[in-house]
């Protein structure tokens, strides 16, 4: 099923420190509760959610989070986002008031050790993908990591950004290659070629964004680029070490391809071709988290409206109280008027 618009979407995922983080840096830090405490992350974090609850009216909703210990990929590069500061404590003791608000609202929050939470909603989309096609999946965000899972009804969804915008953008395939200049399938070997300074993924010295969507639309793929230039370069040892039966035609192609790159682009390539493979296995979120996940675990149910008004008041968010969603009893008043 194709979603045309935020209307289309059934289950949405929330990324939810990755949507925290964005909003600590939108909000003022002026923005406290009635007892000082600093409420402006999760302020603006309710606001995205209760806004894209309004516009979306998703049938399921499952906040997934990373668990705060290291994953396979530190294992795999101590490196792996090393040069990102440490989250300011004013934005860490948000991290209790966001869980509230999640579990007021009644939205169950998943997370599985030695994974990112980006695994967890690769690997939920993954399924649903497969098990319910005909739901159309939101990967609610602020970053773009999940870019590599849009496709067949998997989507995702960013808050608008730019002077003047307001809502919410849905990303799909088009909109992945307006960015990039590859699809989404190929999103992981262009962060292999180009790396990734936000996650500190080192990718090829040299080659920019642009060289490596110039070498996916000719190669397809890394694991081709590297086949090509060791087949130009008739490095057999190389060829058998990536396990893959090739036609004589393919052969001919990608030799040919290989043979006509410049020659300062073939030295950056041989030369990083460990960091390209070691970098693919870094931007690639793994689908196949051992999660304990039911789909009726997520369906939007009833919750305490009254509790939650209470939280809200507590927190300074009056001006969020006429967002929460309707209760049992409102929603049986309304049909009854209509």
């Amino acid at each position: 099923m194709v979603a045309r618009s935020i209307q289309d979407i059934d289950f949405v995922l929330l990324d939810s420190y990755s949507l925290l983080f964005r909003a600590f840096y939108a909000f003022p830090l002026s923005l406290t509760s009635p007892d000082g405490e600093l409420t402006n992350a999760t302020f603006g974090f309710t606001k995205l959610l209760l806004d894209m609850m309004q516009k979306i009216h998703p049938d399921y909703l499952v906040a997934a989070i990373d668990m705060g210990e290291p994953t396979f990929r530190h294992e795999a590069f101590v490196d792996y986002k090393a040069n990102r500061e440490e989250a300011p404590n004013e934005l860490k003791q948000q991290i209790k008031f966001m869980q509230q608000i999640l579990e007021v609202l009644n939205v169950p929050t998943l997370g599985f050790v030695g994974y990112e939470a980006d695994d967890v909603i690769g690997t939920i989309a993954t399924d649903l993908r497969e098990e319910h096609p005909d739901k159309n999946v939101g990967i609610f965000t602020g970053d773009r990591d999940s870019f590599q899972l849009v496709g067949e009804s998997v989507y995702v969804i960013m808050p608008a950004t730019g002077r003047g915008r307001s809502g919410l953008d849905l990303v799909d395939s088009e909109r992945v290659i307006d960015k990039f200049s590859v699809r989404p399938d190929q999103v992981v070997d262009y962060k292999a070629l180009c790396g990734d300074a936000s996650d500190n993924i080192p990718g090829v010295k040299g080659v920019g964004p642009k060289t490596a969507a110039q070498l996916l639309h000719e190669f397809g793929t890394l694991q081709r680029i590297y086949l090509g230039l060791a087949l130009a370069a008739n490095q057999q040892e190389v060829l058998d070490a990536f396990k893959v039966t090739l036609d004589e035609a393919t052969k001919s192609d990608l030799a040919a391809k290989a043979a006509a790159l410049s020659p300062s682009v073939i030295r950056k390539l041989t030369a990083d071709q460990e960091n390209a493979f070691l970098s693919q296995k870094l931007a690639q979120i793994d689908t196949r988290v051992p999660l304990d996940f039911d789909i009726e675990q997520a369906r939007v149910n009833e919750y305490d409206k009254a509790l939650a008004t209470e939280v809200f008041t507590h927190l300074g968010f009056r001006s969020l109280l006429k967002q929460l969603p309707n209760d049992r009893f409102e929603t049986a008043i309304q049909e009854s008027l209509f």
